[in-house]
């Protein structure tokens, strides 16, 4: 008896139809369920059937396929900059997409790079206590305060940031006071915590978020009808 299995026969060509043609984006973002097979015979059943709004029956317990592949519709005026910040965008509003307008447009991206490294510096910072921080984490800490000082704050960094007189003597001060303590004790931490740069993230968060704006206005002038009738359509 010969076991060898059947090669699978090529369906039989069909003739394009314009129908067809204009169908093919809804039929992307909701192709229909799998058919059965003989070899998984829970095919049928474990496809959640669509509604005719494109929603999934809760009774299946199922998800549109959109929202199984990231994909939903979203006014522009809702993408927030902590989720462009956290990577949740793609282009055209990826972080890369507002660090090149930064750079290249606004000339301004200092405050975004002060944002990553704060955010950064305080999830350091707060992984763990004083008490049992490792001397590998000590000097990261260290490291990085030193440097942000010299790249955010040195009048001569290309990257300085533009925060009022006040905020810097109120950092000046505290790095001076650090600076007494770590010469007066050799346990004392030589870097400042993250709320020392309260002030001064106040003032830059607020400048990125208007860049942030009109950074979002140019991405609406990439918008148009034609584009608004496809994503319409495909919805």
């Amino acid at each position: 008896m010969n076991d060898t299995a059947t090669p699978p026969s090529r369906p039989s060509p069909s003739p394009y139809r314009l129908h067809s043609l204009l169908d093919l984006p809804r039929r992307l973002f909701r192709p229909p369920c799998p058919a059965a097979t003989p070899h998984d015979s829970s095919s049928s059943s474990s496809c959640a059937r669509s509604k005719s709004d494109g929603s999934m029956d809760p009774e299946m317990g199922g998800v549109t396929v959109l929202q199984q592949r990231g994909l939903k519709r979203m006014r522009l005026c809702d993408v927030r900059l902590a989720e462009v910040l956290e990577g949740k965008h793609l282009p055209p509003l990826g972080l890369k997409d507002f660090e090149d307008y930064l750079c290249f447009v606004e000339r301004s991206a200092e405050n975004l790079y002060f944002e990553v490294w704060y955010q950064s510096y305080t999830k350091a910072f707060d992984s763990s206590p004083p008490a049992t921080r490792t001397l590998e984490l000590s000097e990261a800490l260290t490291s990085s305060y030193q440097r942000s000082l010299s790249i955010f704050l040195d009048p001569l960094s290309q990257l300085e940031l533009n925060v009022d007189a006040e905020s810097r003597q109120e950092l000046n001060r505290a790095t001076a006071e650090l600076e007494q303590r770590v010469a007066l004790s050799s346990t004392a931490e030589p870097f400042l915590p993250p709320s020392a740069f309260d002030n001064i993230r106040k003032q830059s968060h607020r400048a990125l978020e208007s860049s942030f704006a009109a950074f979002l206005f140019t991405r609406a002038q990439n918008a148009g009808p034609n584009r608004a009738r496809f994503a319409k359509r495909v919805s």
